[in-house]
This record gives structure tokens, sequence and C-alpha cells, in this order.
């Protein structure tokens, strides 16, 4: 099984341009230009719903 933090960084990979611009990890990097994004509201919005998703349907198991 995927660890959260995998399913969480391909969640935002997939729906957030910014994160796959850097990468696609979620690493901190202790740099405010690289830590803090510009991201949509539509696209935070699928993220989370990915999210939400990803977390009932591994309760389900």
């Amino acid at each position: 099984m995927k660890s959260i933090k995998k399913t969480l960084e391909q969640i935002a990979c997939d729906n957030i341009v910014t994160v796959r611009m850097r990468g696609g990890t979620l690493e901190a990097r202790y740099n405010d230009e690289e830590d803090f994004l510009d991201i949509s509201v539509g696209e935070l919005e699928t993220a989370l719903r990915k999210a939400y998703e990803a977390g009932r349907a591994a309760a389900k198991k």
C-alpha cells in the first residue's frame, strides 16, 4: 500500500501545476520562493477533493 505522503504528492503533482513544475515533491526547501506556491482555487479544490476521496477509499479497506 502506498504511504500517505506518496499518495498526497501524487495528487498534488497531478492537479497542481506549480507542484509539477518543482519536480512533484512536497518536501520543504526552506526557501520562501520555493515553498510558498501560487495555485488556483480550482486546482486546490480538485486536489482536496481527490485527497478526501483517497482517504474514504483507504478507510473502506
